[in-house]
């Protein structure tokens, strides 16, 4: 792990991130035993908590900030493959491999729990319901990651600026934040890799964005103006009876 490290005793119970995070779904005796093998690690702007191909020996829940998920190629490129928030889980792909697909690196100066593997499996020999809840979470990772392969390949340019932007936003309010002000961490050259475009493409549409009243964006500062306008050009409501299809079945 080559983050900037400083640990503290991370108390589940009274965790601001507590409706959105994985464990929270257990119950308050699980969570105790969470508390005995969690520990809370400080993570500065550009540091990664794990690099592509390193043997994993823990997952990590993210409590405050945000991270970008990419890998590099063969030919040395690199690729954004996710972002990720306070309650997301990462580091969850490298379970039953043993080692990591991807570099997960922070955004901002960041926090997140960090449950070491060993110690996931022996609470889960006594706690059954464990496994189910990362094996749900690992499918929704892969749901998510279906869609963006989708915006990316099959959408214009202008349904992905926007389709990205309205993710942020719900993403923001199922953690209790205001889904209309944005402080986005990621640079334009970021957010071009990640949706497959020029960054002057980006810099054009949110311009486009801005005349049509739909938002104003001051830098990484983005105030949506119009939702249901931005979630129109996004066709967020296709995407979530697709998402709502995969998780019934």
């Amino acid at each position: 792990m080559s983050a900037d490290i400083n640990v503290n005793n991370s108390r589940c119970l009274d965790c601001h991130c507590r409706k959105t995070c994985l464990f929270a779904k257990l119950g308050n005796s699980e969570q105790s035993q969470w508390l005995n093998i969690s520990q809370c690690t400080k993570v500065s702007r550009g540091n990664e908590i794990y690099r592509q191909n390193e043997e994993t020996s823990a997952i990590y829940v993210v409590k405050s900030g945000s991270f970008k998920s990419y890998f590099i190629s063969e030919d040395g490129c690199e690729q954004l493959t996710s972002f990720h928030h306070p309650g997301d889980l990462l580091g969850i792909d490298a379970l039953l491999k043993g080692y990591h697909h991807s570099n997960a690196t922070a955004l901002e100066t960041s926090s997140v729990c960090r449950v070491s593997r060993s110690l996931i499996e022996s609470i889960a020999e006594r706690n059954p319901g464990v496994w189910p809840l990362i094996l749900d979470a690992a499918s929704k990772q892969i749901a998510e990651r279906d869609r963006h392969l989708l915006v990316v390949s099959q959408r214009s340019a202008r349904i992905r600026l926007a389709w990205f932007v309205a993710e942020i936003s719900q993403s923001l309010q199922s953690r209790g934040y205001c889904a209309t002000e944005l402080n986005l961490h990621m640079s334009r050259t970021e957010i071009a890799n990640y949706l497959a475009m020029a960054v002057e493409t980006v810099s054009r549409i949110f311009g486009e964005f801005e005349a049509e009243g739909i938002m104003n964006v001051n830098r990484r500062t983005i105030k949506i103006c119009d939702l249901d306008r931005l979630l129109s050009i996004a066709q967020m409501e296709a995407y979530t009876r697709v998402s709502r299809l995969r998780e019934a079945s």
